[in-house]
């Protein structure tokens, strides 16, 4: 159903208005009938303000109506109420026959007051938010009385709208402010998101995105910003530029919002109210999910490490992401010289890769950098750039050496008139041919050692790659062992894998490793701050250390001397936190894929296991 309206007031207790007022508790939730439908909710300590479609004011304790205030004669419905940091709580009241400026606040007295133009309100209210160091402000309509901001000194608003630099929609309005903890405030309006810094008003580039109309936004604690369309559903934006959206694919079950009904509660989970119900983060402090980065093939399938190429000539270049799912790959790629600074090469736009094929301009000789990103669709983050070094020369004609060897020609011919001044000549020729040759040489033997590692590489994904696509869909804990032991056994420095669960204050540990197939548990206290599995635990977060004897990598306090490298993935199953680890007694024993292969295996795990409770 519709949500017409949302309150995160409580540490607990989430209330929400589709009509009947729903009061959820975890996964439980109960459902109260009032006289009006409600179209405003707002709590402050013990009490609970709900505001009526028909004009009524309603003050809640312990679930009973201890006051309720007729507004009708004012206007029509109160669409939204907000409790802020001092006690006031405002509502915004609707007009009915008559035009209604201001708005109307309830003081911790329980006293009704109105704000209007003897107050600097010049248009009616639609929202009032709070934040920074407890700044009040009140947003409304017009592109002259859009925003003010409240004098608590002086129980007044002070105008602060300034100029809007862009052309405007004839209606134009603020559906919902936000004000962050640097006092920032952020907009959603009719053309946009917007950014008020107290002296200056600016449209925020969404991309494609930029024109929609922005019906209501959030701040989390991070400083990511999300923002709730119309009709694209909701976006994430950490930085300025392209955004990343959530829609159907990420649970959403429409992408209509409703006005000012995106919140972040106090325990860092995300609602929001659609035109198809209300929605809440599955996790606490939600981001968008990482994409991995992609490798970069040339035209006879393998991966590139460098790029040679001759000038006016085609190169056939192509990206492939190991990701899971992977139906909505996008990817994009530029490519600057090597002698841009990183700031340089940051300040550079993107190019879109249609169908991952990277197109390579030769008209111009020079080394180059080519970086190439990946993003898996709706709800990912693009991805850490691959770089590949490119080098584009001149045809053989006009190399140096071409001249070179039509010099020596020359000389030679010179040698028949001037023999000891030539001979002397070609000796320093010969010793430069030498060099240059033993500098061949050199190079040889670096290209030879290369393509060795990048065939062990290709070597270990093709077996970890088959290893995945044969396993069954239904699969028990005997058979992950026994998969877990097949990986032990693949040429790739791992030594022990081990599941971790949870039981109460205790750590269970089951492991497999090179010596020992079958499984072997063990149990370990459960410490946070000195067990490196307890860590990712407890914060369900991926990591992979690449050298445990440096102290500075480590996220908790050493207990002990270990050499090596470790791998910590958490996931779900049934309901269920687990943790899988890969040690290896050698340092930076896994590269890039061989994660994102056990990510993949790990996941699929996770969803083909049918006995969870083993």
């Amino acid at each position: 159903d519709n949500v017409l309206s949302l309150d995160k007031g409580g540490v607990k207790t989430a209330r929400v208005s589709m009509g009947a007022l729903y009061e959820i508790e975890g996964q439980a939730f109960s459902v109260s009938e009032f006289p009006e439908a409600i179209s405003g909710i707002s709590s402050y300590r013990d009490r609970v303000f709900l505001g009526g479609n028909a004009g009524s004011l309603m003050l809640l304790r312990n679930g009973e109506i201890q006051k309720m205030l007729d507004l009708r004669d004012r206007g029509g419905g109160i669409f939204y109420v907000y409790s802020d940091s001092a006690g006031m709580t405002w509502f915004c009241q609707a007009p009915s026959d008559k035009p209604l400026t201001g708005v109307g606040a309830v003081d911790l007295n329980g006293q009704l007051r109105f704000y209007d133009r003897e107050h600097g309100l010049e248009s009616r209210v639609l929202v009032v938010g709070e934040g920074g160091r407890n700044e009040l402000y009140a947003a409304g309509i017009g592109p002259e009385t859009y925003l003010y901001k409240f004098d608590r000194e002086n129980d007044r608003f002070e105008n602060v709208s300034l100029p809007l630099p862009f052309s405007i929609n004839p209606n134009f309005e603020v559906h919902d402010i936000a004000v962050d903890s640097l006092g920032l405030v952020w907009l959603a309006t009719t053309d946009g998101l917007l950014l008020f810094d107290g002296e200056f008003i600016r449209r925020i580039d969404l991309d494609r995105y930029s024109d929609y109309e922005i019906r209501a936004v959030s701040v989390d604690l991070d400083g990511g910003l999300w923002a709730a369309t119309d009709t694209e559903g909701l976006l994430y934006l950490k930085e300025e530029g392209a955004p990343i959206r959530f829609g159907e694919q990420n649970g959403m079950p429409s992408r209509i919002s409703v006005y000012r009904s995106l919140s972040i509660d106090k325990e860092g989970r995300l609602w929001m109210g659609t035109a198809e119900g209300l929605i809440r983060s599955s996790r606490f402090h939600p981001l968008p999910a990482a994409t991995p980065s992609p490798r970069i093939e040339n035209g006879m399938a393998q991966e590139a490490l460098y790029l040679e190429l001759t000038r006016d000539t085609q190169a056939s270049l192509s990206a492939r992401t190991f990701a899971y799912p992977a139906d909505h790959l996008l990817y994009q790629y530029r490519i600057s010289p090597d002698t841009y600074s990183e700031e340089e090469r940051q300040g550079m736009g993107w190019t879109v890769a249609e169908n991952g094929q990277i197109p390579v301009n030769t008209d111009r000789s020079g080394h180059f950098v080519l970086e190439v990103r990946g993003q898996q669709g709706e709800g990912y983050l693009w991805s850490e750039p691959t770089r590949l070094e490119v080098r584009i020369q001149n045809p053989w004609y006009r190399q140096l050496w071409f001249y070179g060897v039509l010099t020596a020609v020359l000389l030679a011919i010179l040698w028949l008139g001037w023999k000891q001044s030539l001979s002397r000549r070609v000796s320093g020729l010969e010793l430069a041919l030498e060099k240059q040759s033993m500098s061949l040489d050199e190079q040889s033997d670096q290209l030879r050692e290369q393509r060795a590692k990048t065939k062990s590489t290709k070597t270990h994904l093709y077996l970890l790659e088959r290893l995945v696509r044969n396993l069954p869909n239904d699969l028990e804990w005997e058979q992950v062992w026994s998969v877990f032991h097949q990986v032990i056994k693949l040429p790739i420095p791992i030594d022990r894998i081990t599941i971790y669960t949870r039981s109460g204050t205790e750590l269970l540990c089951t492991a497999v490793s090179r010596d020992e197939a079958d499984p072997v548990s063990r149990r370990e206290p459960f410490d946070e701050k000195l067990s490196l599995p307890c860590h990712v635990f407890a914060r369900q977060r991926f990591l992979y250390i690449d050298d445990l004897t440096d102290a500075g990598q480590w996220p908790v306090n050493r207990e002990m001397d270990v050499e090596g490298s470790l791998l910590l993935i958490p996931f779900r199953q049934g309901g269920d936190d687990l943790l899988f680890s890969a040690f290896s007694e050698q340092k930076e024993a896994l590269t890039t894929d061989d994660i994102a292969i056990l990510k993949l295996l790990v996941s699929f795990i996770s969803r083909s296991l049918i006995n969870t409770n083993e």
